[in-house]
This record gives C-alpha cells, sequence and structure tokens, in this order.
C-alpha cells in the first residue's frame, strides 16, 4: 500500500467503481449462490422466516497496522473487564452502576467464590471507526463492550472466504496490492481460546461444547455449521443445548459425549428463563462454579455502563499504562444518566440531567444492557418534549439508561443490487472487533439504518488484508 497504514477511500472506491455494473449483476448473482452454498442463514422476524444474510459486494480492507491495533485495544477491554466485578464488589457507586437481575445476583452467589478464579472471556466490541481515512485512529470509538459470546461468529468466517474467492482477484489491482488475504481465522480463535482456558486448568483432555438454546428456531443459526467445520479440522466440538447437560460422577456430558468445557452464546439470564420454563440448568451451573465455561459468568458484567468505569482514575489506575491510554483515548463518552457533576465532551465539570437538555443533538440514550439496537432514542431526531420525557424514564429506573455522545456515523457508498438494478447506495457501517493473545478478527456489518444490525435488513462484507 505504498507504506500507508490504511486503504484511502478515494483508492477503494476508485476500485469499486472500476468494476462495470453487469459484472456487479453477475457477481451478485455468484455471491447469492455462495450465500446458500455456505449456509449463511438466520430465522428472522416473529415468524421465524429462513433467510440469508447478504455478502456486500465490496469487501472492507484493514492493513496489518490496524489490525494489530484493534486486537491490542480489545485485549486492553479484556483486561478491564476482568477488573469489574472485584472492583464493583469495593465499590458501591460502581455496584450501581452495574445492576443485575435478582436471578444473576444469586447465580453469581451460587458460581463465584470469594476468590475470583483465573477467567477467560470471549466476545466482541462494537466500534466506529473511519478505518478507510489518515486520522482512522483519532476516529476509532469503542460504543459498547459484548464479553458473552460473539455473534455472527460462522458468517464472518465465511463473508471473508466468499469475499477473497469471488471478489479479491476484481480489487487487488485497483488497490495496488499484489494479493489479498484473509484476516485471522475467527473459528480457530475461539475455540483455541477455550482450549487454551482448559490448559490453564490442567484438564487432560478438551472436549469443547458450543452451548446454545437449539429447541428454538431464531436469529442466527451457525453453531452446527461451526462444529461440523472444527471437526473436520480435528477438534472435539459439538453444539449442546444447556437443558441436556449432566453431571456424572464428576464429569460434564451431553448424552454420551464428555463435555470439558461450554463456549456460551445464552447470556445467563437467559439460562434463568430457560431454567423458569422447566429446564434442568443444574448442570450449567456445576459448569460455571468449576470455571468450565467461556465466557465466564463475569463476562456478564458488559454493561455499557463499564464505558464510564473505563474513565473513572480509581478504575484506570489498576489497568497497564497502556490499556488504560488506550481506553481513555478511544471509549466513547459515556454516562449513567443519574443526577451526578461530571465532566461533559468538552472535558468541563457539568451536572448531568441540565447538560443532556442542553447538548441534545450532540448525545443518544440507549438502554445499559439491552442489545440489537432496541430502545435507542437520538436527540437530534426528537424534540425536546420526547428527549425529557426519555430523560424522566431514566431516571425513574435507576441505572437502566446510559446517556453517550452521538459518535458521527460511518458511510461509504457500496455497489449494490436490488430488483435486478446495479446502482451505489450509502451505507452506515459498523466495526465489531474480536481479539485473542493470538489474533484478530472482525465483523464488518453495514446497513441503509443507522442503527446497523445483520437480522435487521442489514449485510455484512468479507474482511480482507492488502499485501504489497
Amino acid at each position: 500500500m505504498g507504506g500507508l497504514d490504511y486503504v484511502p477511500r478515494d483508492r477503494l472506491l476508485a476500485a469499486s467503481r472500476a468494476i462495470p455494473a453487469a459484472d456487479y449483476l453477475s457477481l451478485r448473482e455468484a455471491l447469492d449462490e455462495e450465500q446458500r452454498a455456505w449456509k449463511m442463514t438466520f430465522y428472522g422476524g416473529d415468524e421465524g422466516i429462513l433467510r440469508y444474510v447478504q455478502i456486500a459486494l465490496m469487501p472492507w480492507f484493514l492493513t496489518p497496522d490496524q489490525r494489530e491495533y484493534f486486537r491490542r485495544f480489545f485485549l486492553a477491554v479484556d483486561e478491564a473487564t476482568h477488573l469489574l466485578y472485584p472492583f464493583a464488589r469495593e465499590n458501591p457507586e460502581a455496584a450501581r452502576l452495574l445492576p443485575v437481575s435478582e436471578g444473576l445476583t444469586a447465580w453469581l452467589r451460587d458460581c463465584v467464590g470469594e476468590k475470583v478464579p483465573h477467567q477467560t472471556f470471549l466476545g466482541r466490541i462494537d466500534a466506529s471507526v473511519r478505518w478507510f481515512d489518515p486520522d482512522w485512529k483519532d476516529s476509532f470509538r469503542l460504543i459498547e463492550t459484548n464479553m458473552v459470546g460473539i455473534g455472527a461468529t460462522y458468517y464472518t468466517y465465511a463473508a471473508g472466504q466468499v469475499a477473497r474467492k469471488r471478489l479479491g482477484p476484481r480489487y487487488a489491482d485497483g488497490l495496488g496490492a499484489s494479493a489479498l488475504e484473509n484476516e485471522d481465522d475467527i473459528l480457530e480463535l475461539i475455540q483455541r481460546q477455550v482450549l487454551s482456558h482448559g490448559e490453564a486448568l490442567g484438564l487432560p483432555r478438551l472436549h469443547v461444547g458450543w452451548m446454545q438454546d437449539d429447541r428454538v428456531k431464531g436469529g442466527p443459526e451457525e453453531f452446527h455449521t461451526v462444529c461440523d467445520i472444527l471437526r473436520s479440522r480435528g477438534h472435539h466440538a459439538r453444539v449442546t443445548d444447556p437443558r441436556d447437560l449432566e453431571v456424572r460422577d464428576g464429569q460434564l456430558w451431553h448424552g454420551d459425549w464428555p463435555v470439558d468445557l461450554l463456549y456460551r452464546d445464552p447470556t445467563v439470564d437467559d439460562l434463568i428463563e430457560m431454567e423458569a420454563e422447566g429446564g434442568d440448568l443444574s448442570a450449567v451451573k456445576w459448569a460455571f462454579r468449576n470455571n468450565r465455561v467461556v465466557s465466564s459468568i463475569l463476562g456478564e458484567f458488559d454493561h455499557k455502563a463499564v464505558l464510564e468505569l473505563f474513565t473513572w482514575p480509581s478504575f484506570a489506575k489498576r489497568l497497564s499504562a497502556e490499556s488504560a491510554s488506550l481506553l481513555a483515548r478511544h471509549s466513547a463518552w459515556t454516562r449513567v444518566v443519574r443526577e451526578v457533576r461530571t465532566t461533559g465532551l468538552d472535558g468541563g465539570e457539568a451536572d448531568l440531567v441540565p447538560y443532556m437538555r442542553e447538548n441534545r443533538a450532540q448525545l443518544l440514550m440507549k438502554p445499559n444492557r439491552d442489545y440489537g439496537g432496541h430502545g435507542i432514542v437520538f436527540g437530534e431526531e426528537v424534540d425536546a418534549r420526547r428527549w425529557e420525557e426519555a430523560i424522566q424514564e431514566a431516571l425513574a429506573d435507576p441505572a437502566s439508561t446510559v446517556v453517550q455522545e452521538m459518535v458521527p456515523p460511518v458511510k461509504l457508498p457500496f455497489p449494490r443490487v436490488a430488483e435486478g438494478r446495479f446502482d451505489f447506495a450509502d451505507m452506515y457501517i459498523v466495526s465489531g472487533f474480536t481479539g485473542t493473545p493470538r489474533g484478530e478478527a472482525m465483523l464488518a456489518r453495514m446497513s441503509m439504518s443507522r442503527i446497523v444490525n445483520i437480522t435487521r435488513d442489514g449485510g455484512i462484507a468479507g474482511v480482507l488484508v492488502p499485501r504489497a
């Protein structure tokens, strides 16, 4: 890339526009065939209709320097997440900002002792970054953390493989790259991180159960395909519904298959709901109690409020110098909505609630613990009356809501084929990063809506790495 640590926007768009419209029509047909062949499916809507995740006609491109920077940042978030539970136990104000349900409180009491053992988390952070601009580091903002599991794992992997095969040859010359390679294999990153946890515990055998609700269709459908791939590579992996697990003679079992470790998709609140419906979750509790689950139960402390805690001096001093610096630089300004004296976007002190009223156009509100884009109120899209209603609703339910800076949306014109016609359309894009000591992988999402979600008429791009 001529010594640059990013792929310039102009070069990217020029390469995209150099491809003839007729070629894009045939590429769309080819990508649609690949989506079906790769089983990139999910069950959408309340009716559970089978749909395909659409792969974008233009890949995203990250340089090795960018990928290493994002990996280091994810590991900073991971380090901070390890400290949240002990910090909240010692700090009543922090505990108030990280409320958990009565059910989760009971599970924590049952599954976590006074001394917290070695923990491993696997998740994804959602961020906004203009990876195609020279100021990509300055534009990088952490929006929220998700440290329980990694959504769209298989889609990330499959989209990258398809993009390299179908789109890579069309973009390499235009970008001046000798080759376009895939980023790190997210399936291997997950499996090997779970195996590393088992090795740290000294387990003699490492059979991994990929735990999900396997009885109801809804949302992404990927773990069975992932486990098929992992088994083809020689790994011991199987999809395990939490209600089908049992403990016999000090060993976790799924039918006649011994399970040594669990990689989980459900949150503890999901598990509690299964329990309330009559499911026997005693084996899962045993696994948590014996530290056999990744992410550990302490991954539940991934509230959006953590972005506020990351900037507290009393918390930051517990971090390594590099992690404290990275989190301070890149965490979006976030505060739990409450009556409090705090710092504003400009660093000056202010009373939070009046500050929210005065700066509505620069802010948004969203639930402290929900996900999927639910419940977001954009200050610039509502009038003062609706904004005030949202403030009062948040104050009436302590620590239920955070207010966050309105990070400028990242948009790019993407080639698109709709109803047999080709054009370029501006799409909102959101970056999701996963990192481990072994590597980094990115979930690249885009949508016509500013609330970007794969299962809400969004799409996914393959991420490729240009080599000079």
